[in-house]
């Protein structure tokens, strides 16, 4: 598990520069994704997730949903150019927020996230 990966570093440079929407091309190249995991030994990613503690976001489909209003321009047009690069890259995505990294009971310290990564 990687944090903070430049997304040309994980998708590839030619990916990202075949984007046609010149601002969505320029963002991709200048950003990262949040965390990375990658299969074991062979640093092929499995697995982006995007932290979202803005909004409480959630995924539906390619499309990111919030259930709170968001202040900051752009931000889910900035997440979904983040999800469709994943998703022609053929990596999987997800964008979890503050409940998704809360302890499932205070006894223990897995969380829905712990489980999600578990699956991959």
């Amino acid at each position: 598990m990687f944090p903070q990966l430049p997304v040309k570093t994980v998708v590839g440079f030619k990916r990202v520069q075949a984007v046609q929407d010149e601002s969505e091309k320029q963002y991709l190249l200048q950003t990262e994704f949040d965390c990375v995991v990658c299969k074991r030994n062979s640093g092929i990613p499995v697995l982006v997730i995007e932290f979202d503690g803005m909004g409480g976001g959630f995924l539906r489909g390619l499309e990111y949903e919030t259930k709170e209003p968001i202040r900051v321009r752009n931000r889910h047009k900035k997440l979904e150019a983040k999800l469709r690069i994943c998703a022609d890259a053929e990596i999987s995505a997800i964008v979890v927020a503050m409940p998704e990294q809360e302890r499932i009971d205070e006894a223990g310290h897995l969380t829905i996230l712990d489980g999600i990564v578990g699956e991959v």
